[in-house]
């Protein structure tokens, strides 16, 4: 995910439709809007094999570029 959101910062000018990052149980859904805002949705699904199964978004506004960085990782910490 961290690659991800390195490659969303570096396209603070902006990008065209949707970007897509998925793992298991997690989906990461990102758009850019004008003024210089990327909507991040993050949705949880716990069971995905399952056609009865739930799910929860949440989305955030964030500033293109330097906001959507990750921090970076302390020295010594674990992956």
């Amino acid at each position: 995910m961290a690659d991800f959101l390195v490659g969303l910062a570096a396209d603070y000018q902006g990008w065209e439709g949707e970007r897509t990052w998925s793992t298991h149980h997690l989906t990461l859904r990102t758009v850019f809007r004008s003024g210089g805002h990327v909507g991040l949705t993050w949705t949880i699904r716990p069971w995905t094999a399952r056609d009865d199964s739930w799910e929860a978004s949440v989305t955030t506004w964030l500033e293109a570029g330097q906001q959507i960085t990750p921090p970076p990782r302390e020295a010594g910490a674990s992956r």
